[in-house]
């Protein structure tokens, strides 16, 4: 997460914030100042024009929408059946295709298309924003009191809704009553965060599929749902 960086309404974007506040909850300021962001750093990379710009307030505001509407961190798909509905009800079926590829790839590190479409510069506008590793790439931003002050209040909303998603595991039995689940999601969110870090500042980079299984390996034991045998089976 990149600075302070609290931004001002966007028209258009506010509007649709507005329907979306209940189920956002205590997490509306935080969720709502990230779309404005990635909204103006989107528009910096290229992203102009009253179509793209429309365009643009409907992905930034849907595009993590699904862990809230759906309490899960696999909300690609959530996010993307949200933005289809609302374009839907405005007569706007023929950007579903657009969007849609704007919030399934907006996750990828490498490119999501062409340098200038939409789909790509929505991709980098967010990973600015976002990524572990964006106070490398604004240089001396990242030793601001206002940057690693966001920066923590960034974590720790991650860690809570970590939290509450994997309180509703043990809710469902998915997931050990046993397990602490402040310090599970601090494990999980932490080793992730770090894990990416040293993977991109690797001159050689490591297996993708290696790097998803160890991490994976990491997160099931966080949960208690696999011994510790079981993952060498």
């Amino acid at each position: 997460m990149i600075g302070h960086l609290v931004v001002g309404p966007v028209p258009g974007l506010e509007e649709l914030f507005r329907a979306s506040a209940a189920v956002l909850g205590a997490d509306l300021d935080g969720y709502r100042n990230h779309a404005r962001r990635v909204f103006h750093f989107a528009r910096a990379l290229g992203a102009e024009g009253p179509e793209s710009e429309h365009k643009l307030g409907i992905a930034c505001h849907v595009h993590d929408l699904g862990i809230w509407t759906d309490h899960t961190f696999v909300y690609l798909e959530p996010s993307v059946a949200l933005a289809t509905a609302h374009l839907d009800e405005q007569g706007l079926s023929g950007w579903a295709g657009e969007i849609s590829s704007m919030i399934r790839e907006h996750h990828k590190v490498t490119s999501a298309g062409d340098e200038g479409s939409l789909v790509e510069v929505f991709r980098r506008a967010d990973w600015i924003d976002v990524s572990p590793l964006a106070p490398i790439v604004l240089g001396k931003m990242s030793r601001t009191v206002q940057v690693a002050g966001v920066e923590r209040l960034r974590q720790d909303q991650l860690i809570g809704l970590a939290r509450r998603n994997i309180e509703t595991g043990q809710r469902s039995g998915e997931i050990p009553e046993t397990i602490d689940a402040g310090i599970a999601a601090a494990a999980i969110i932490g080793a992730i965060r770090q894990a990416a870090s040293h993977a991109f500042a690797e001159a050689k980079r490591p297996d993708p599929q290696g790097v998803t299984d160890q991490l994976w390996a990491l997160i099931s034991g966080a949960l208690g749902l696999c011994t510790p045998t079981s993952r060498h089976e």
